[in-house]
């Protein structure tokens, strides 16, 4: 009998997480029907780190979670996949900005001092006066200009003529699906940062 490899084994466990994902969407009404749960934000966070398809091999990836952060009710499915939504996003920027700096031959350029040059932050913590759950994603990657990020959460808008624009539409609706908040920041060249915020139980 033959031992499956961590590979096989990841693509596996992708595999029954994306038909889980299919079973929650309703082809005629294009409804999403969240099944909430109590979700830890850690361990949910975590996941959708491992559950990133993106070649990531040159970025660097920092997690950095509070102690006791109270637990949601959510769909943990849906989360997840908001999130590696967030995280695939922040990848892509990082490997544009790469694409954009090799071509205009600033590929020596040095961040400042402490600083990553390609570097994907995940945080979480509580906030006691909103009642929060906070995640925040934030990249060193190309950024969005100021005039795009009132529209960026839109579905069919993004920066990148090659992609469809649904991703970060789907994160939107899901954390609102939640009754949290999505909230986006970015400066052109130097990144982005997403904050979700989620109602504890």
């Amino acid at each position: 009998r033959h031992k499956l490899t961590p590979h096989w084994q990841t693509i596996i466990r992708q595999t029954g997480f994306i038909a889980e994902l299919i079973d929650k969407f309703n082809p005629k009404t294009y409804d999403i029907s969240p099944q909430f749960v109590t979700c830890n934000i850690e361990p949910l966070c975590r996941a959708s780190k491992s559950a990133l398809t993106s070649n990531q091999t040159n970025i660097l990836i920092t997690e950095l979670y509070s102690k006791d952060i109270p637990p949601v009710a959510g769909d943990p499915v849906l989360l997840r996949q908001a999130i590696v939504n967030i995280l695939t996003n922040a990848v892509e920027a990082i490997m544009e900005k790469e694409v954009r700096e090799s071509v205009a031959g600033s590929g020596e350029q040095h961040p400042p001092a402490g600083i990553s040059k390609n570097e994907i932050t995940i945080t979480a913590t509580f906030q006691l006066k909103e009642a929060v759950d906070i995640i925040r994603i934030s990249d060193t990657g190309i950024g969005i200009p100021e005039k795009d990020i009132a529209n960026i959460i839109y579905p069919f808008i993004s920066g990148n003529p090659q992609k469809d624009g649904l991703g970060l539409f789907y994160a939107w609706l899901v954390i609102t699906l939640h009754k949290g908040k999505l909230l986006i920041e970015s400066s052109v060249n130097k990144g982005t940062t997403v904050t979700i915020k989620i109602p504890i139980q």
